[in-house]
C-alpha cells in the first residue's frame, strides 16, 4: 500500500490533524504537488488541519 493510500484510509470524520513530513523521513519520499493537493482536499472534506514539516536545508550523508 502506498503512503498516500494509507493516509487516505487513516483520515475520517474524527480526524482533526494530519502531520506531513516533506521529504518524508526516514525514506526521503518527496510528496508531489498533486499528492499534497489531494491530502489537502481530504482534510478539507473532513474539516481537519494539516501541519506541514519541511526540511530547512539539504543534508548530504556519505556512504
Amino acid at each position: 500500500m502506498s503512503a498516500l493510500a494509507a493516509s487516505c484510509k487513516a483520515v475520517n470524520p474524527r480526524t482533526r490533524l494530519v502531520v506531513i513530513n516533506n521529504p518524508q523521513n526516514p525514506c526521503g519520499k518527496v510528496w508531489s504537488r498533486n499528492d499534497l493537493a489531494f491530502i489537502a482536499g481530504l482534510c478539507e472534506k473532513h474539516d481537519a488541519y494539516v501541519l506541514g514539516e519541511a526540511i530547512a536545508r539539504l543534508e548530504r550523508w556519505r556512504g
